[in-house]
């Protein structure tokens, strides 16, 4: 009798594909996050080249200031 219920068992687990899921962490989609994640990168990285070139200008309006 227990052999008849391994083989059963055994054909059953053989015969199923494995399920794939999508990972998510208490609720949240990875990629979702990961995508926003990149999005505010980007914008950071705007913000700072953004900075970089009011840094610049400001100099050189000191610069002429100075020249004046």
């Amino acid at each position: 009798m227990q052999s008849d219920i391994d083989a059963q068992l055994s054909n059953f687990f053989e015969d199923t594909s494995p399920r794939e899921f999508d990972v998510v962490l208490r609720g949240y989609d990875r990629h979702q996050v990961e995508k926003a994640i990149s999005d505010l990168e980007g914008e950071v990285r705007q913000s700072r080249e953004q900075s970089q070139a009011m840094q610049r200008e400001l100099s050189d309006a000191h610069r002429q200031l100075q020249e004046q």
